[in-house]
Order: structure tokens, then C-alpha cells, then sequence
């Protein structure tokens, strides 16, 4: 139950904050695509599941 909405915060917050958490935020970066625009729907879901995959804990 607590892993559940930490493993949701990445995906809600790139969606929202256009490619950025709120330590990338902090940090100054964010994610693109590889055009340089901002990362479509479709393209952080993919980066979300292979976060999920990579570390499941």
C-alpha cells in the first residue's frame, strides 16, 4: 500500500510538471524527447514501466 503511491509520483509528476519532479525541478533539469521538446504522454507511461521494472521495491 505505501509503495503504490510512491511508485505513481514519477508518472503524475513528469506528466503535470512537463518532464519534471520536484527534484528536477529543484535540480534544474527535466526529460526530453530526443527532438528536445517536451516528452509526449506515450513516452514517460514507457519511462514510468521501465522504472517499475528496473526496481521494483
Amino acid at each position: 500500500m505505501i509503495g503504490l503511491p510512491i511508485s505513481f509520483y514519477y508518472l503524475v509528476s513528469e506528466l503535470l510538471m512537463k518532464g519534471q519532479s520536484l527534484g528536477k525541478k529543484i535540480m534544474d533539469i527535466k526529460v526530453v524527447s530526443l527532438m528536445g521538446n517536451v516528452p509526449s504522454v506515450s513516452q514517460v507511461m514507457l519511462r514510468w514501466m521501465f522504472r517499475l521494472i528496473e526496481s521494483p521495491c
